[in-house]
């Protein structure tokens, strides 16, 4: 990867992980803005942590593999948002919100009508996801 596509890769990482505190009316936007420059520089470290020291599979070879598991976690907020997590989150009750322990550096956003079983109640709930290519 050029090292203009690693910041743009992590800037958009910054964004999309920062995207529950955005909605946060409590948070100044300059604390915001400072949250996800420090999420993106964290994040573009691992990038280029990642790259050089293990054998990261390019996109395109994705579809070689026949399939790939993921152990991890999901949780669900008081919003109905979905996350799926590397590691066991714990709630952040002043915030309202399921976290991890790295900035929210190893969650996704999920769309909130997968896995409907699990609510804020009973999360977080741990999974092994199955990734496979699509069929041509």
């Amino acid at each position: 990867m050029k090292p203009e596509e690693i910041t743009k890769l992590a800037e958009e990482y910054a964004e999309d992980a920062t995207k529950v505190m955005a909605g946060d009316p409590d948070l100044p936007a300059s604390d915001l803005n400072g949250i996800k420059r420090d999420v993106a520089e964290y994040a573009e470290e691992v990038i280029r942590w990642l790259l050089r020291t293990h054998d990261i599979v390019k996109k395109s070879k994705m579809e070689e593999a026949e399939e790939v598991t993921i152990d991890g976690w999901v949780a669900r907020n008081k919003d109905n948002s979905l996350y799926l997590f590397k590691a066991e989150p714990w709630y952040n009750s002043p915030r309202g919100y399921w976290d991890d322990h790295l900035m929210s550096i190893g969650c996704f956003s999920i769309p909130s009508e997968s896995f409907p079983h699990i609510t804020f109640d009973n999360s977080p709930i741990e999974i092994t996801l199955t990734l496979k290519p699509k069929k041509k």
